[in-house]
Parts: structure tokens; C-alpha cells; sequence
């Protein structure tokens, strides 16, 4: 399973090293959680370079994630293979990367569609890991697939079975539920499959559980889930979203793995299908607020599945969610990015921000930033 294969490559702008020196070994300050090291990474980009200063960044919006591959510091960019959706038995994903002596190391995954990777240090040895969530050929019957961990081992990055199953797998993330210092899985669907914690043993294996969110039949179809301590108890609690008349719940953790209470709200219309979620002090009070990305999303399978979007802020006080408040919507857009939050401007308030261009109903870019928000003078 681990020979050498073939790795594809595109070779990155000299640009890429110049954020070495600003983002560090990742065993230098190890993340409690994928989206952590999500924003920190992306913030040390877009810090130093314009919009879109890759050029692999404009298919970031689907898939994809900076990572710090081997622990040096060096950002590479982790990607499903290009025209992916025409490849029904799947495509190699792709590591672009300047050190074209790396890739070799690394095993090449073979998936049909990759939705989302979530980077974090998974096997605790000062590297990044990557939980790489699929959810195969997106068409009736919609037969899912398996999602996968790609673990450093030494001088080389190898392919395992995540043990989660085959499903129609759209979100996840990665982070330690149960603060024994060991990062656990999160994976959730729209369809095939259950959504899943998996707890890491300390033989490195998982044991999975089903993660009872309580949605009605018709609440069912989870599409974006984080990890993120969202009351700052030092506990981490999951996040997730369902589709069409949007719900959004939080499950609040206890430092134990378990999760049985919970906070739920409605996203407001017709902005109802939220994709991404993220969190920041963006009016610099020291409290958090929830951040989400939802898409006006009415029916599945028309043509405004995807058209427009909205960003939306819930406030956060302990354990109570405020209603999810618009603070800038764009009916004319089709598709949008993944959504990142740190303090770019170094004023103790968080931005809100995406790399690609903004594309419009006829799928042209327009030549705006898809997203960027702040409430900053």
C-alpha cells in the first residue's frame, strides 16, 4: 500500500517561502484543533500577500488546505486532482509544493471527491496530518466513499484507512474532545454513513461513536461541522449545520468526550444553507462570536442551489447563541470560498476574510475578493 507512487505537482511562486519565517515548525505550538491551525496558517498568508498570491488558491473554495507538510515551516497546499468531478473511479490529489524533493515522500491518495481537509498533528509527533473527508460521486444514488488520514511517519507521509467507512461524508474536523492530548475525528454527512466522533486510543486507533444531534428527519443532511471551544471553557465543543432551513447547533463539551447538552438556532432566509463555520472577537469586546458562511441554497438540485451567499455573526455569551445576524450578503454570486478569521490588521479585532475572486451567476470572476469583512475604522 506504501510504495512510491507518483505525485502531481505544480510549482509555486518563490512567494510561498517568504512565509517560512512567520508561521514556524508546527511543533512549535501545537493547535487543539484543525480549525485553529486553518486560520493561523491562512492568516500568516494573507498577512504578507495580496489576493490570491497562488495560483492554486483559486480552486481553494471547494476542497483544498494550506499545511505545514514535515514540520519546517514551509506552507504547502494540499488539493483534490484537477477535474476531479468528470473521474467517477477518482483522481490523485495533488501536493504543490517549491521543495520538489518532498514529494516523493509523500503516499499519493486516489479519491473521487475530496470536500474538505482538516490539517492538525493527528499521530502527536511535531508534524502536520491531514483527515482528508470524502464523499465520492456527488449524483444519484450518491455512493459515498471512504475518508482518509495521511500520517507523517519519519521522512515520509503514508495513507490509512480513517475506519470511519464508506458515506457521503461533507464536513469534519479534527481536535482533542476529551483533553487527554490526543486529537479525535469528527465526520458528518448529508446521506450515507452516521455522523461520527471518533475518539483516539493511545494506540493510535479510534473508536468511533455516533454523535446524537437530535434533528428531525427533515434537519438531517449535515453539510459543515468545527471543532472549536465555542464558550472559552478550555473544553472543545462541535458545531454543525444542517441544510435547507439551515439549524445550526452547538454541542457543548465537558472535557470528556461527551456531549449532552446543546444550543440550537435557525439561520435566517433565504440565505439557509450554511457551508463553513469559523469564530473571531471581530468587534474587539474579548468575546467570540460564531461566523458562518450560508448560501441561499432553496432547493437541492436547482439552479440556485448555490446562487448567492450571506455571512452571518452569532453572538456568544457562556453557553447562550444569539440569532444569526447578516453582515453582508451577495445574491448575485455563484459558489464562495472557505471563510478564514484572525486579527490581520493587529488591533485586537478579527477579520473575516477568503482568498479567491468573487465569480458571478455566469461563473466569471468578477475581479473582487469573494469575502472581506471588518469593523475596524
Amino acid at each position: 500500500m506504501f510504495g512510491m507512487i507518483r505525485v502531481a505537482i505544480t510549482f509555486v511562486f518563490a512567494l510561498m517561502m517568504s512565509v517560512t519565517s512567520v508561521i514556524g515548525p508546527a511543533s512549535a505550538k501545537t493547535p487543539r484543533s484543525s480549525l485553529e491551525t486553518k486560520n493561523a496558517y491562512a492568516c500568516s498568508v494573507k498577512k504578507q500577500m495580496s489576493l490570491n498570491p497562488f495560483p492554486f488558491l483559486q480552486h481553494e473554495g471547494a476542497h483544498g488546505s494550506l499545511v505545514d507538510l514535515f514540520g519546517d515551516g514551509k506552507m504547502e497546499f494540499y488539493d483534490n486532482g484537477r477535474d476531479y468531478w468528470r473521474n467517477e473511479g477518482g483522481t490523485e490529489n495533488l501536493v504543490y509544493s517549491k521543495d520538489k524533493s518532498i514529494l516523493s515522500q509523500i503516499e499519493t491518495v486516489k479519491m473521487v471527491w475530496l470536500r474538505k481537509a482538516a490539517v492538525a498533528d493527528i499521530n502527536n509527533d511535531g508534524s502536520d496530518d491531514l483527515f482528508l473527508i470524502a464523499h465520492g460521486w456527488d449524483r444519484p444514488p450518491f455512493p459515498g466513499e471512504k475518508s482518509l488520514l495521511l500520517l507523517s511517519d519519519g521522512n515520509r507521509y503514508k495513507a490509512l484507512d480513517s475506519g470511519l467507512g464508506i458515506g457521503f461524508w461533507h464536513s469534519g474536523a479534527v481536535g482533542d474532545l476529551n483533553n487527554d492530548g490526543l486529537a479525535d475525528l469528527l465526520a458528518v454527512t448529508t446521506s450515507k454513513g452516521s455522523n461520527t466522533i471518533a475518539i483516539q486510543q493511545k494506540d493510535g486507533t479510534f473508536s468511533k461513536t455516533t454523535l446524537a444531534l437530535g434533528f428531525s428527519s427533515n434537519d438531517k443532511r449535515v453539510v459543515a461541522a468545527e471543532i472549536i471551544d465555542v464558550d472559552q471553557d478550555g473544553n472543545l465543543d462541535i458545531v454543525v449545520s444542517s441544510a435547507f432551513g439551515s439549524k445550526l447547533t452547538v454541542l457543548w463539551g465537558d472535557g470528556t468526550g461527551k456531549f449532552s447538552k446543546k444550543s440550537s438556532v435557525d439561520a435566517p432566509r433565504p440565505f439557509n444553507h450554511v457551508v463553513d463555520i469559523n469564530i473571531g472577537d471581530f468587534d474587539g469586546d474579548g468575546r467570540k462570536e460564531l461566523v458562518l458562511l450560508s448560501t441561499q441554497g432553496q432547493d437541492q438540485g436547482k439552479s440556485n442551489f448555490y446562487k448567492g451567499y450571506a455571512v452571518m455573526l452569532v453572538s456568544v455569551s457562556k453557553r447562550q447563541i444569539g440569532k444569526p445576524k447578516t453582515i453582508e450578503s451577495n445574491k448575485n454570486a455563484r459558489w464562495f470560498p472557505w471563510i478564514y478569521s484572525c486579527d490581520l490588521n493587529d488591533n485586537l479585532k478579527d477579520e473575516v476574510f477568503s482568498f479567491v475572486g468573487q465569480r458571478g451567476l455566469d461563473g466569471k470572476k468578477t475581479g473582487k475578493p469573494a469575502f472581506y469583512y471588518s469593523k475596524s475604522k
